[in-house]
């Protein structure tokens, strides 16, 4: 059973990982293994990052992903129900 929002409508869990040199030859064994768990969970994932060390926009990549930080940039396009500790 899926969780359901307030409104009623169900919601699918979206597990997001956010790094530095995206583009690097270890992540695309990373991205398969996090695509076949995310199958396996029945839930969505997405790798995503910099292609190379950029702090500051990898700080906005975040910022964009955390449900608190979006609604205070006056953004609703990712509203994920769960961000990192």
């Amino acid at each position: 059973m899926r969780p359901v929002s307030m409104s009623g409508e169900t919601l699918r869990l979206k597990l997001r990982l956010l790094t530095i040199a995206v583009g690097e030859e270890l992540f695309n064994v990373v991205r398969k293994g996090m695509q076949d768990a995310a199958t396996a969970m029945d839930v969505d994932a997405e790798l995503d990052g910099t292609p190379g060390v950029d702090a500051d926009e990898l700080i906005r990549l975040t910022r964009q992903a955390m449900p608190m930080a979006s609604m205070a940039s006056g953004s609703t396009s990712s509203r994920p129900i769960a961000s990192p500790p």
